[in-house]
């Protein structure tokens, strides 16, 4: 009986069609349609630990960028009503501040527009020489302007070390003297009472703040009278009570080769 195939063509030609690379046997895919991709390999399931901290991560980064975002909208945020934008000119910032609509402000925004207008002073008492608002709304502004500048300086006050909060408190002071040397009668002056209305409005901690360095002021004010009086009467002031040469970080003053320190009398 005859083993050969029924169609006539014998096992070894069936061989030839038919190669096999024998190092293509364990490769994944190799035995796939010609010109298919290879499978991909599948990717390793992240463990329950790996999404919870994700999570914690995608939530973490959208509540800084939330917070950021309602900061900034909150500071640069379009005029509501008849509040005034940070990039107007002063006169119209001037006109909002006299309005009721400053007093209805939350304490961060007032807050905002005081600091704001502390270094416009100059540029304010020229408005109302020019006619541009009266006097009880200058005194008014001008109470605006004060309290700004009580804010910046009790803020740097409290940033600094008790050398440089002594001589920031010369500093304050020297310029509060000069300022009275030249102040002349009927100059305006803020409205103190306007000052009391909006300090009753500002939290306790910044009132605080505020009050401990007025005090702080007060305190060298008296210092350095008590040191203007000794030094009148022939009594050199206490060493260390007078405004210091330097600061932290500054080089002393130089001392001339093979001179002599002076003795105290």
């Amino acid at each position: 009986m005859s083993t050969a195939p029924s169609n006539g063509k014998t096992a070894q030609s069936i061989a030839t069609k038919v190669r096999v690379d024998p190092g293509s046997i364990d490769k994944p895919g190799s035995l796939d349609k010609p010109g298919s991709k290879p499978t991909a390999k599948a990717k390793p399931k992240m463990s329950a630990e790996q999404q919870k901290h994700y999570v914690v991560m995608g939530i973490a980064i959208a509540v800084v960028l939330g917070v950021g975002a309602s900061m900034f909208f909150y500071f640069h945020k379009p005029a509501t009503g008849g509040e005034a934008r940070l990039n107007d000119p002063t006169d119209k910032v001037i006109e909002f501040i006299n309005t009721n609509e400053f007093d209805k402000l939350d304490f961060d925004r007032k807050k905002l527009w005081m600091m704001q207008l502390s270094s416009k002073k100059r540029e304010i008492l020229e408005m109302e020489k020019s006619g541009k608002m009266n006097r009880k709304q200058l005194e008014n502004v001008l109470a605006i302007v004060w309290l700004g500048k009580q804010f910046k300086h009790s803020e740097k006050y409290n940033s600094l070390g008790d050398l440089d909060r002594k001589d920031m408190l010369d500093g304050i002071l020297d310029d509060n003297e000069i300022e009275r040397q030249t102040r002349k009668k009927g100059d305006p002056e803020p409205d103190k009472k306007r000052v009391h209305e909006l300090e009753e409005t500002f939290p306790g901690y910044e009132r605080n703040q505020i009050s401990g360095f007025r005090q702080a002021l007060k305190d060298r004010e008296k210092e350095r009278k008590n040191e203007a009086h000794k030094i009148r009467k022939g009594t050199p002031p206490a060493r260390g009570a007078t405004r210091p040469t330097s600061r932290p970080g500054e080089r002393p003053a130089t001392v001339t080769p093979g001179a002599r320190p002076a003795t105290p009398k």
